[in-house]
């Protein structure tokens, strides 16, 4: 039924080259020489197409795995029965259009590569499969050194934290513990006034951009920088005469910790 050679044999194993319904004649002759023949329709199920798209992520946050599977391909394919998921990690699913999150603790500093797996299963039994690698990218560690000032000095605030592999994107700083930024710069070192005396809460956010833009990944670190406070100079004297001695005195001067 699909154009290919005949065979002579008394039960034929024959493989079609794509689905479809195909119409199969079997010609019988006895010794005699008398012939009969029967035709019957054979079904070659065709299988599903799998795709899907995985979505590269940070590390801590849910990757989208959406299901691109098709049955309009392949003709006599029937519908999808069942869809399974492996994510690489050990982690499974049976949904159809899953979110996943990876945990593994190594993947905070260390970009790490998954193959997931889509299987699927068609109303007629037909299965078949599909990996593709998803990147989970590492998170930043975030650190800064801050010069010890005082009040009302300007200080300098130096990036130490790690990248862990991914391009710097953007440092993020708060120098009030408010939540709102008070500074984002591309740059290290940079220098601020901060403002209080005393220990000052400066929480700071290390960006990181590993393709190009398209996806950022945070963390956030907190540190008190300590401001010292400016002494308070006071001179306190007596009116003399000329050629008298003025007594002075600093006593009243402040040395604030």
């Amino acid at each position: 039924g699909d154009a290919t050679a005949t065979s002579t044999a008394t039960n034929p194993v024959h493989n079609y080259a794509s689905s479809g319904s195909y119409t199969v004649v079997l010609v019988a002759t006895n010794t005699s020489g008398c012939v009969d023949s029967i035709k019957k329709t054979v079904n070659v199920y065709g299988r599903a197409v799998v795709n899907f798209t995985p979505t590269g992520v940070c590390f801590n946050t849910a990757s989208n795995f959406t299901n691109l599977s098709t049955t309009t391909l392949n003709p006599n394919t029937g519908a999808i029965a069942t869809s399974s998921w492996s994510f690489g990690d050990g982690g499974s699913s049976v949904a159809a259009n899953p979110a996943y999150t990876y945990t593994n603790p190594a993947n905070a500093t260390a970009n790490t590569v998954y193959n997931a797996w889509l299987y699927v299963t068609t109303v007629n039994g037909c299965k078949d499969s599909l990996s593709k690698p998803i990147t989970v990218y590492s998170l930043p560690t975030p650190n800064f050194v801050a010069d010890s000032v005082c009040f009302n000095s300007p200080t300098t605030l130096t990036v130490t934290g790690n990248n862990n592999g991914n391009p710097n994107f953007l440092f993020v700083w708060d120098f009030n513990g408010d939540n709102i930024p008070d500074m984002s710069t591309a740059n290290s070192p940079t220098t601020t006034t901060l403002p209080l005396v005393g220990n000052n809460n400066v929480t700071f956010t290390m960006v990181t951009s590993p393709n190009g833009g398209v996806l950022q990944c945070k963390n956030t670190f907190t540190k008190p920088v300590w401001v010292r406070a400016t002494p308070a100079a006071i001179i306190t004297n007596t009116n003399q005469c000329v050629n008298a001695p003025i007594g002075l005195s600093a006593v009243n001067s402040t040395i604030a910790n």
